[in-house]
């Protein structure tokens, strides 16, 4: 499925149980949710809204999002847990865009990745991905992707680190706790 019109869907998106769905966001509005049930199925936003949340289901999932319109409000589920160790590994990138994001929006993640291009910060100091100290998996900032964690952050799970993290602010004491591998 490919939104690549100004057009507006309003409906619930689910589509093929036990497929590789993908579904590309270039344009126009998808208002309701996107649910992809099992399969390997990927979410490309890369412009237009969505106005409504995105369930990936079970199987080795992916989205990514560039869209200038995303705001950090969107529920994004990967599915079924947060081991890859089922082989099932779900991967949230957010690829040259800036956005504060509500942790708690994000779940069942094995990876979320910052890339080149964007600032991450999360608004309640808090992030979840992974299962701490199982390789490979965790919050991954990219060469010339920021994680930003002025005013302190608590990651559950590892954090791999081949960007940039600031906690650069105007308030001494911030600080930043991972409860696995960094």
């Amino acid at each position: 499925i490919t939104s690549g019109v100004p057009a507006t869907l309003e409906a619930i998106l689910s589509v093929n149980e036990n497929s590789s769905d993908i579904v590309n966001l270039h344009d126009g509005t998808i208002t309701g949710n996107i649910s992809l049930l099992s399969g390997t199925d990927s979410l490309n936003w890369t412009g237009g809204l969505l106005v409504g949340d995105a369930f990936m289901g079970t199987g080795s999932d992916s989205i990514t999002v560039s869209a200038a319109g995303y705001t950090g409000t969107n529920r994004f589920d990967g599915g079924d847990d947060l081991s890859g160790i089922d082989g099932q590994v779900d991967t949230l990138t957010f690829s040259g865009l800036s956005a504060a994001i509500d942790s708690t929006l994000l779940t069942n993640w094995e990876q979320i990745v910052i890339e080149s291009g964007s600032t991450i910060s999360f608004t309640d100091m808090m992030a979840t991905a992974g299962i701490a100290g199982e390789a490979g998996m965790g919050l991954i900032t990219r060469a010339g992707g920021t994680l930003n964690a002025a005013g302190g952050l608590s990651v559950a799970g590892n954090l791999l680190n081949a960007g940039a993290t600031t906690m650069q602010n105007s308030t001494p004491g911030d600080v930043l706790t991972v409860s696995g591998d960094y």
